[in-house]
């Protein structure tokens, strides 16, 4: 230990005298650890980390699946929905929801908010509690039941403070009185969505087979695997279909395990990109251990005459692994504040252009700073292991007996250079390719004629109380009104209207065909 101290002391003074290596050292270092961590912390949320559910790996998406137009996963009819929970024996629980905005009024400006329309028991299927107040009780989902809500966190703390008191406040929704009845713990969500409340959709006692437009949660019993519960349902949907021919021909279901469903389109561009950013890392570790290999030549005379005085080849390889200990050490630091940076700006734009499911559980947690310690210990025997044995290599008694450093090194020692050199130009190539075919696919994409011109457009989305206008005779008067307005103002040349805006990435649930 003592040797250790002593060496990592004189390492510290030698680093010091040569300040624009040691900064370039680090800076390197910091770049190539800081862009690995991030998106390592970004493979590990979606990819390894459990999800944030019990015993998830229990849990299937539920969809309906079209075959004659091979739409594996279209949303669900609520009657079918309804018979599946009933008749099914393999699962512990089954949920549904789905997608809607309403408006809250009476606290300040109108705002609108995104909601989760829920069956009652979703919070026990997903095995989740509220962090304030409860969840629905059995029957809140029923027509003529008495309106109640749960706040997402970030909805409590932006609407109403985050104070304690909203348990059991009323406030106006689309209208009506709702009752707060609890806050969902801060990140929680379902499956990525972004929701600010969510409320029990409330059904009749007899629900009609039209419509499709639910999202199903399944939790299947211990010791059913997903192929046994797949072959269950689909007996279950035969049933119903022979029931219902006219609604349900052509239609079976598809169980997703929840983490394919979450993560399967985005799963190989992560890794993608994780294998681009640690050829960067070895790129950067190349470069610093041809700088390291170079520097140690430069000082084989030190060597030389710490060797004479009795230092032996282990000793020297210590003190010139314990600069590189210090360097990756400093350079792992700063790259764990950079990867802090980089998740901060990656999760703020992706997550406002791209619905990517669990963005917001990404962090730097225990097991990501762990990652960074072990690319740094890595990192130091990359950059320092090979430098030092090439540059301890060969005869010292020779560039003592020269009485200056060498040039050149030992022949072991441009081996090793050459080595890095070859490695760097291999990993350079590579991802400079990758680089410049993802740098040309982005341009292609950009030049992409989508059918209109989206140029001075601009677009405004109103949700209308349905306890306000409760017919289609009166949204119609309104949007008149509206459009009649929008013409009116200067400069405008054209106004229209849509459900969905064209590629924002939801459409309706349900289509015809003539």
């Amino acid at each position: 230990m003592t040797n250790v101290l002593s060496d990592l002391k004189h390492g510290f003074r030698v680093l010091l005298r040569t300040p624009l290596f040691t900064i370039c050292t680090i800076a390197a270092l910091a770049i190539g650890i800081g862009a690995t961590t991030a998106l390592f912390s970004v493979v590990h949320a979606l990819l390894i980390r459990p999800l944030p559910y019990k015993d998830a790996d229990s849990l299937v998406v539920m969809w309906e699946h079209n075959l004659p137009r091979n739409r594996p996963r279209n949303v669900i009819s609520p009657a079918n929905f309804l018979a599946w929970r009933e008749r099914s024996r393999s699962f512990d629980g089954m949920a549904a929801f789905t997608q809607n905005r309403v408006t809250l009024t009476g606290s300040g400006e109108p705002q609108e908010l995104a909601t989760l329309v829920v069956s009652a028991n979703i919070l026990d299927v997903l095995g989740v509690s509220p962090a304030l107040g409860r969840g629905f009780a059995e029957r809140e989902d029923r027509e003529g039941s008495a309106r109640t809500m749960v706040l997402s966190h970030a909805a409590w703390v932006r609407q109403f403070g985050g104070g304690p008191g909203v348990i059991g406040q009323q406030v106006t929704i689309d209208g009506a009185p709702v009752t707060v009845i609890g806050v969902m713990p801060k990140g929680f969500e379902i499956f990525g969505l972004p929701a600010d409340a969510y409320m029990p959709y409330q059904l009749p006692a007899q629900v009609p087979f039209r419509g499709r437009s639910l999202i199903g949660i399944g939790r299947m019993k211990a010791g059913v695997t997903r192929d046994q519960a797949q072959a269950e349902m689909e007996g279950v949907f035969a049933q119903v279909r022979s029931e219902q021919p006219d609604f349900n021909t052509g239609w079976t279901v598809n169980l997703v395990p929840l983490r394919e469903q979450l993560v399967g389109d985005v799963r190989l561009a992560v890794l993608v990109l994780f294998g681009a950013v640690g050829a960067v890392l070895l790129i950067a570790c190349g470069n610093i251990g041809s700088l390291m290999l170079t520097r140690a030549s430069g000082r084989r005379r030190e060597l030389a005459i710490r060797s004479a005085i009795g230092a032996g080849t282990g000793r020297l390889l210590t003190q010139l692994v314990s600069e590189s200990l210090m360097l990756s050490i400093l350079g792992g630091v700063l790259g764990v504040v950079l990867a802090t940076w980089i998740l901060s700006g990656l999760t703020t734009w992706v997550g406002s252009r791209l619905p990517i499911p669990l963005l917001s559980q990404v962090t730097i947690d225990p097991s990501v700073m762990a990652f960074a310690a072990i690319v740094t210990v890595l990192t130091t025997l990359v950059c320092g292991l090979a430098p030092a044995i090439g540059a301890t290599g060969g005869s010292l008694v020779n560039a003592l007996r020269d009485g200056a450093p060498s040039l050149s090194g030992s022949r072991r020692g441009r081996l090793i250079r050459q080595a890095f050199v070859m490695a760097e130009i291999a990993l350079a190539l590579t991802v400079l390719c990758g680089a410049g075919l993802l740098g040309r696919s982005l341009m292609e994409l950009q030049h992409v004629n989508p059918g209109f011109n989206a140029a001075s457009a601009l677009s405004l989305r109103v949700t209308l109380p349905s306890r306000t206008y409760r017919d289609s005779n009166a949204q119609h008067a309104f949007y008149t009104r509206v459009m009649d307005g929008l013409r009116a103002l200067p400069g405008v040349t054209a106004v229209g209207g849509t459900s969905f805006l064209p590629l924002a990435g939801v459409g309706p649930g349900t289509s015809f065909w003539r």
